[in-house]
Parts: structure tokens; sequence; C-alpha cells
């Protein structure tokens, strides 16, 4: 038996100075890895959930592995064939979440649906994510 490499999806992150997920998600089998390129701003990659999508859940973050201003490159594994969403921080605005900066594995039907946490709701369209590349734009109620 040979060792087959796993397939990769490389995101590339603050290309040409643009602080954007390009792309902006990526359906993935699990095992397949995915490599975020981040280039050039210190910036650091944390999972977050569909619920609080600006809040880290403890799963995956970067930031550990420390910033630079030269390009880094970040592998995540994909374990669960359900949606996985990140988001980016840039290093001079830690509590930062910006709207380009967020990513999703394996979105499916869910970036369709409205979903709510507490007193937050964050709503979906398919079409955000193909012109802005943000599936999540938070309205406050």
């Amino acid at each position: 038996m040979t060792d087959r490499p796993l397939p990769t999806h490389v995101v590339q992150i603050n290309t040409d100075g643009v602080d954007l997920f390009q792309p902006h998600w990526v359906n993935a089998a699990r095992g397949d890895v995915i490599r975020f390129a981040l280039h050039g701003r210190k910036l650091a990659i944390v999972q977050s959930t569909g619920e609080d999508p600006c809040r880290p859940n403890g799963q995956f973050d970067s930031r550990s592995q420390g910033h630079s201003d030269r390009d880094v490159y970040v592998n995540y594994t994909v374990g669960d064939l359900g949606p996985t969403f990140f988001y980016g921080i840039l290093a001079d605005e830690p509590q930062g979440c910006h709207a380009g900066l967020r990513f999703i594995v394996n979105p499916g039907d869910d970036i369709q649906r409205p979903q709510q946490a507490s007193q937050k709701t964050y709503q979906e369209t398919k079409s955000s994510w193909n012109t802005t590349g943000s599936a999540w734009r938070r309205i406050r109620r």
C-alpha cells in the first residue's frame, strides 16, 4: 500500500493587500487539508460557530503559532463533514471580526437559513457569499 497525499484546498488571505479569504468557502471531505496562506499582515485563523461567528470555539486557533509580517501557512485537517466556521484576526485588532475575514468549510444549505444566537441574528444568503465573501451580516435586534 502506498501513501497518497491528502487533498489540499488552498485558501489565500490578504492577497494583494485585500483582507479577504479567497475563496470564501470550500467543500471538503473528512481528512482533507485546508491550507490557509496568510500573506504579510500578522493574521491568525480562529475557528468559531455559525451561531456566534466572531467568538472562538476553542477548537482551532493559529494565534498559538505567533504572528509574522511574512507569509505564513497554516494547515487545518477536516474532521467533521458539517459546516465549520473560521474568521481571521489581525494582530493589531485582536477583537476584530471583519466581514471579509470569514470562511466556512462545507457550508451546505445552512448558509441560506437565518441562525439565531441569544439576541443576535445572522442573516445568511448564498448571494452574500458570492458577492461579498461574507455569509454573516450581523443585525442586532
